[in-house]
């Protein structure tokens, strides 16, 4: 079978962004990579059918081109559009969507906006905090974290970020002590785990003398089994090598193993929330029931890693409304069907008057909602 390559060029804030797709005969897969100034940022990847159509092959190859290049595109516009807008909360939320895609740049502009607009506003700030240590700028992001987690010290997402901090700035005692506390706030919280035991075997690697050893090792060892416990996705490889490793006292191999599982759990993350973010934020016009049941999802997974955060909880409340009010419009399009089919059907008619009066003053009482929230 051919393979087909297809490569699209845009340039934003003088950065170069390179898209490609192409077909694998072999896997019988079409992938499409996203470069940003010859740094690979994103790889989408989809099994197509096992046939021997070129035409057909090239066909999907240009629809999954066309769709990774027309979401870029939608982003970016949202994104220059965002410069000149007062919404703090769309904003922020376009901000993420960004930071997921690695436009780190572009992110920090309408973060840093929408602290501006809302001073009060800690998840923009907490964001924040994260685009800029990918960017490198570890003060300013400590600087962040610290002040998201002073105004919402119960949020153990905040307390985890900071901790994050600490460990690249290579303050292992300040990191243990921000993780701890995530976890004082929630006793499943995987990724805290993991990063305790992280910030653990690096103070064993620096100092290894059997007295910090034998402080550290068991402790270490159970963060790490119950970050994997608790989620399985930190059980990947080379989850298994890194445990026998760390038992083995072979730490300097266990850590370079851990930060490898760290950093596939990390772009699994990244992926996944890329790809919600990117529905959710570009396409919201035209979202479906999936868009509205992966937010609900999305949400709850928040809660559960957070469950001091009130506002996830207001979002998950106005999210189970507009679930709703879809249910509603399903139930009088089946009255609509049900009279076309039967016109006579009086019982359906008064039915489909009074559901239609209803759904009425539910649009209109979320359009409330929407302007308070």
């Amino acid at each position: 079978m051919e393979t087909f390559r297809i490569n699209s060029k845009l340039i934003e804030n003088e950065k170069e962004i390179l898209i490609q797709t192409s077909n694998n005969p072999e896997e019988g897969t079409i992938s499409s990579t996203i470069y940003i100034d010859g740094v690979l940022t994103e790889l989408f990847k989809m099994p197509h059918p096992i046939e021997e159509n070129p035409d057909r092959i090239m066909s999907l190859v240009r629809s999954t081109h066309g769709e990774r290049k027309e979401e870029l595109e939608a982003l970016l516009a949202a994104y220059r559009g965002a410069l000149s807008s007062s919404e703090a909360k769309e904003i922020s939320e376009l901000g993420l969507a960004l930071y997921f895609k690695r436009f780190y740049v572009e992110a920090k502009d309408l973060l840093r906006s929408a602290v501006t607009l809302d001073p009060e506003f800690h998840s923009a700030r907490q964001t924040l905090a994260l685009v800029e240590m990918e960017l490198g700028n570890l003060e300013s992001a400590e600087t962040y974290a610290a002040e998201s987690v002073s105004q919402c010290p119960t949020y153990a997402d905040y307390q985890n970020t900071l901790g994050e901090i600490h460990l690249v700035k290579e303050d292992y005692e300040k990191a243990v002590a921000a993780f701890i506390e995530a976890i004082k706030i929630n006793l499943y919280y995987s990724r805290a785990y993991f990063n305790l035991g992280l910030s653990m075997l690096h103070r064993i690697v620096l100092d290894s003398k059997a007295e910090t050893v034998s402080n550290e090792m068991s402790r270490c060892l159970d963060a790490f089994r119950k970050s994997a416990m608790i989620d399985s996705e930190f059980a990947i490889s080379p989850y298994g090598q890194a445990i026998k490793a760390l038992e083995d006292s072979q730490y300097s191999s266990a850590l370079e193993q851990f930060l490898a599982v760290g950093q596939k759990v990390k772009e699994k993350i990244r992926a996944d929330q890329a790809s919600y973010f990117m529905h959710f934020i570009v396409l919201r016009d035209a979202a479906e029931d999936a868009s509205v049941e992966s937010r609900i999802q999305y949400l709850e997974s928040e809660i559960n890693k957070n469950p001091s955060y009130v506002d996830l909880y207001a979002e998950l409340a106005k999210t189970y409304l507009e679930q709703s009010k879809k249910y509603w419009q399903r139930g009088i399009s089946m009255y609509r069907k049900t009279l076309k089919l039967n016109p006579g059907y009086g019982s359906a008619r008064r039915c489909l008057e009074e559901a239609e009066k209803r759904y009425g003053e539910i649009c209109n009482t979320l359009d409330i909602i929407a302007a308070r929230s």
